[in-house]
Order: C-alpha cells, then sequence, then structure tokens
C-alpha cells in the first residue's frame, strides 16, 4: 500500500488540478454570466417614455418587483463576480508577486496561478485582470446602455477600444512579439468591426457601401483567424522539431559499447588492444569500465542543468523547473 506522504501529495495533486480547473471555467464563462448580471439593470423605453426591463418587457423598471430582483440579484452579482473576480486576481497575483518566477520558493502560487500570467512579462504580471475588466466594458457598452441610442452607445464603445488598444501597444504584455502582434491585430479588428456598424446604421439599408463594409468586416475577422492558426501550426512545429533536436543530442551522449569502440579502433570486437583475444575477465573488465565512463557521464549531466527525460524517452526531455510545472 502507498506510504501516508505518498497519499497526502496525491491529495493535493488531486485538490490542486479541482482548483486549477474550477479557475478555468470561471474564466471561460465570465463574459455570459457577467452579460446576465448585466442586464438586470438594463431597461429601454417602450410606450410614452416608460422604461421595462430588457429581457423580460412586461417588468417596469423602478417597480417594487425589478428593485428586489436588482438589490438581491444584481447588486451582488455586480460586486461579488462582475467586479469581484477580476479584483480577486489582481490582490492575489500582487499578494504573491515575489513567488511567481521564483523556482526556488514555494511553488504552490505558481501551480495554482500559472495560466492568469504565465504567457506575460514579469513586469505586467497583473495583464490578466485588465482583460477580464475590459470583457466587463464591453459587455456593458454593448449590452446595458442601450438606453442612450447607437450613437452615442457606439461612440462611448470606440472610444474605450482605441484606449484599450493603446494600452496595450504602451505595455507590450506578452512574452513573445507574436503574441503581442495578433493581439493587436485582433483589437484593431474588434474596433474596426464596431466602427463599420455605427457607420452602416446610418447608411440606407442595401446600399453599396453597406455591403462593402460588411465584406470587409468580414474579410477582417478571417485574417485574424488565418493569422492565429499559423501562428498556433507554427509554434507546434517549432516545439517538434526542438524536441527531434534533443533526442538526437541525447543520442550522441550514450555511452559507447565495446563493439563500437572496437571498429572505430580498427580491430575485431572481443580482441583487446595487445592483439589478443579478451578472455572473460577481460571483457568484464571492459563492460565495467564502459559502466564507469557512462556513470561519469550521467553524474556531468545535473537534472536541474542539463535536463531530464520523462519515462524514458529522450523526445520528452525538458528542465527541472518545466518539469515541475508539467506536474500540475
Amino acid at each position: 500500500p502507498p506510504s501516508p506522504e505518498a497519499r497526502a501529495a496525491k491529495r493535493a495533486r488531486v485538490v490542486r488540478r479541482g482548483v486549477v480547473s474550477a479557475l478555468v471555467v470561471l474564466f471561460v464563462a465570465y463574459p455570459t454570466v457577467a452579460r446576465e448580471v448585466l442586464l438586470v439593470f438594463a431597461c429601454r423605453p417602450v410606450e410614452q417614455g416608460r422604461l421595462f426591463l430588457m429581457e423580460s418587457l412586461d417588468l417596469r423598471c423602478g417597480s417594487a418587483e425589478h428593485r428586489r430582483l436588482a438589490l438581491g440579484l444584481g447588486l451582488p452579482g455586480l460586486v461579488l463576480y462582475v467586479l469581484g473576480v477580476p479584483l480577486a486576481i489582481l490582490g492575489v497575483l500582487m499578494w504573491r508577486r515575489d513567488d511567481l518566477h521564483a523556482p526556488e520558493n514555494d511553488r504552490t502560487a505558481q501551480k495554482l496561478l500559472w495560466f492568469t500570467y504565465g504567457s506575460y512579462r514579469k513586469g505586467v504580471y497583473y495583464y490578466e485582470a485588465i482583460v477580464v475588466l475590459r470583457k466587463a466594458a464591453v459587455v456593458l457598452l454593448t449590452a446595458v446602455l442601450v438606453p442612450l441610442g447607437v450613437p452615442l452607445q457606439s461612440q462611448l464603445l470606440l472610444g474605450f477600444l482605441v484606449v484599450a488598444l493603446l494600452v496595450h501597444l504602451r505595455l507590450q504584455p506578452f512574452t513573445d512579439g507574436f503574441t503581442n502582434a495578433l493581439e493587436t491585430l485582433s483589437l484593431g479588428t474588434l474596433l474596426f468591426t464596431f466602427w463599420a456598424g455605427s457607420v452602416s446604421s446610418n447608411l440606407n439599408q442595401g446600399s453599396n457601401a453597406a455591403e462593402i463594409l460588411a465584406v470587409l468586416v468580414l474579410l477582417s475577422n478571417v485574417l485574424v483567424c488565418t493569422v492565429a492558426i499559423g501562428g498556433y501550426a507554427r509554434a507546434k512545429a517549432v516545439t517538434l522539431l526542438t524536441s527531434v533536436d534533443a533526442a538526437r543530442g541525447a543520442g550522441k551522449h550514450q555511452p559507447k559499447t565495446e563493439n563500437a569502440s572496437a571498429k572505430e579502433e580498427g580491430r575485431e570486437p572481443g580482441v583487446n588492444g595487445a592483439g589478443g583475444r579478451d578472455t572473460g575477465g577481460g571483457g568484464d573488465a571492459a563492460s565495467a569500465s564502459s559502466a564507469e565512463r557512462g556513470a561519469r557521464e550521467g553524474e556531468e549531466k545535473e537534472p536541474g542543468n542539463g535536463g531530464t527525460v520523462v519515462f524514458g524517452n529522450p523526445m520528452f526531455m525538458t528542465n527541472q523547473s518545466e518539469l515541475e510545472m508539467a506536474t500540475i
């Protein structure tokens, strides 16, 4: 049976994976849940200037029933979820900022929060909180502020996207240039999409200009998707080539066998350097010498300095820190 330490380590690993999975689901569902929470406050004029709830036009905004809904569901959801999630992420990352990139310290924070900051530079580890707040702001501008009218709503949204693009260009938060360029392209495409929608709303329906704008919006979004897929394919190809190179490099450092050494020296396998054939004791000595050379080579290549072969396959060679992070 496994030891108590092994059982405790297994329980800790299961709990850690459960927490990480819950956080990922929380991030993925955030825009949808935030929209539903904010729609509690979204009202629109229907008749004689009276406001009714957009999601339920039989419920008048400001009525006793709507106030109960807003105070019982909308306000707690706004504080605890819409604002609470990004602020909690920011607070935890700032609290453990000294441990996020320090391999010698406690790695619990890294294993739990790696997906929230691992793609960003050390100086902008908090950028994921900005991204989440940006999603909430877009939901607020597109779904809740409908009573302001399309022209004002479009201007506010375009101004916000311009600020978001300028912040990204200023910080360049990602660790690699391609991801920064892809984020710039996606924000620019989003900005162009909303601008085209704002212009099209002022054009006659079915006009040539509106159709041209619609085609341009479609092409720009296809371009973003194509660049993203191409970048992903390129990254996978680079990873595969790196693994193959690592496997070849590991093969070159394998200790030579007795027969291979004999062939390189130009003598027959099993014959010693003096011209005589090895006896059983000589063969044992040669095997011991070969094993000793292999042991010395293994000692010279510490796992933390060179690499670690996972599951005995050199194609899975990785450094020690990456191996420990992969255990989550």
